[in-house]
């Protein structure tokens, strides 16, 4: 989380500074709200995350990922299928919350990874 910090006594901060520190604190609300509330934007996100950002809910967005109507990442656990996780690359999340369609189902591109 990006601090901003703060002085004790604000009528010893130089106009300027004073300044600053508001302009700060207002691009960081507006990054915290272009970003869902992330405070370290990832290279993928949990379906969950994916979820919240597009305004769907998680079992949409698996329901994707199984489908093959997103590209994805599964990180194959060790109990079968059951245990699978599935990830968004930030990229395709990008493309759907700028408008793309999800794609013909079996056309995404899985990456499976074992645990």
């Amino acid at each position: 989380m990006i601090a901003v910090a703060s002085f004790d006594d604000d009528e010893k901060m130089p106009d300027w500074i004073r300044r600053l520190f508001e302009e700060l604190r207002r691009i960081r609300e507006e990054l915290l709200e272009r970003t869902g509330g992330f405070t370290v934007l990832p290279n993928r996100f949990k379906v969950r995350e994916a979820a919240k950002l597009l305004k769907r809910s998680p079992a949409t967005v698996r329901g994707w990922c199984e489908d093959r109507q997103v590209h994805a990442i599964r990180l194959r656990g060790r109990g079968g299928p059951k245990t699978n996780r599935w990830y968004l690359d930030v990229g395709e999340v990008h493309r759907l919350l700028a408008g793309g369609s999800l794609l013909a189902p079996g056309n995404g591109k899985i990456t499976e990874v074992d645990e």
